[in-house]
């Protein structure tokens, strides 16, 4: 009975190493591919931002306004895939138990195509005189900063309002330390989370729903519909 009780407990321990190892297999392979799918849209997007680059240039030297709003739609497609892969990686990147290195730079590729967006969308502004206004959003964990998630589901409750007219450029600056993300934060006087630079104006703190439509309708140069009750 003793012997058959060891052997019980022999097989039980590989039947649970090799559960163990499985597992731990399964998740390499699924990390491995969720690697590289995020490498593979990084590269797609990488090359639909110099698409976006070469129209604006193109633009600049036509100086042909009409051609406009068909560049800033294919811009503004562009922008709000990358903020769906940013959102995506961190996800996989909260999840990730050996490739987070891997994870770890793939976000600060997306926060430096992020920040090259937003330069082409100030620029694209200038040129065509879109009637939009710009946000970056700088956030950070829950421990460090309790409201962010309540900040960010305002900022997306507007962005889902106002449409292609607000562009949010977000910032997660706890999973990733991007020097870039810092000089942004030190050109802003941001301190504090959450913050957001509107239209180049700085927000510190928590901006409840109301107050934050107010700072965006006055960044707009025509009143918007959304905007006329606050304007009464």
């Amino acid at each position: 009975m003793r012997k058959l009780n060891k052997q019980n407990y022999y097989i039980a321990a590989i039947l649970t190493l090799a559960i163990f190892v499985l597992g731990l297999l399964l998740g390499l392979v699924i990390e491995e591919k969720r690697t590289r799918y995020v490498e593979d849209k990084y590269e797609e997007n990488r090359i639909i931002y110099s698409s976006s680059q070469l129209q604006y240039d193109f633009l600049s030297m036509l100086d042909d306004k009409d051609l406009c709003p068909g560049v800033y739609k294919t811009f503004y497609t562009n922008v709000e895939e990358l903020e769906t892969i940013r959102i995506k990686l961190e996800s996989y990147s909260e999840d990730a138990m050996l490739n987070k290195e891997s994870f770890e730079l793939l976000e600060r590729e997306y926060l430096l195509q992020e920040i090259r967006y937003w330069m082409l969308a100030r620029k694209t502004q200038e040129l065509c005189k879109n009637d939009i206004v710009t946000v970056l959003n700088f956030f950070s964990s829950d421990s460090e900063c309790p409201r962010c998630n309540e900040q960010n589901f305002i900022l997306t409750y507007l962005k889902k309002k106002f449409g292609d007219r607000l562009l949010i450029f977000s910032f997660n600056c706890e999973v990733v330390k991007e020097p870039m993300v810092e000089i942004l934060m030190s050109t802003y006087g941001v301190s504090e989370f959450p913050a957001l630079v509107i239209e180049g104006k700085t927000f510190q703190g928590f901006n409840d729903k109301e107050k934050l439509m107010e700072i965006i309708c006055s960044g707009f140069n025509n009143l918007q519909p959304e905007c006329i009750e606050i304007s009464d």
